[in-house]
């Protein structure tokens, strides 16, 4: 493992969490990106880092 990287070797330690929803409306902060729900299983029709999507969802407010 490079230094300063989870075992990913993409995702750095400094990076913000993500944030991830599938579509059974499971919603979680996961430290690394990830491709399916931790709770179920299904594949996530959401994954970004969190400070995204929180500009996202205020953008989305404001229209």
């Amino acid at each position: 493992m490079k230094e300063g990287f989870y075992e990913d070797g993409v995702t750095r330690i400094t990076d913000s969490f993500y944030t991830c929803i599938c579509p059974d409306g499971h919603k979680h902060w996961e430290i690394t990106y990830r491709k399916v729900c931790s709770d179920c299983g299904k594949k996530l029709v959401l994954c970004m880092p969190s400070d995204r999507y929180a500009q996202q969802i205020k953008k989305e407010a404001v229209s």
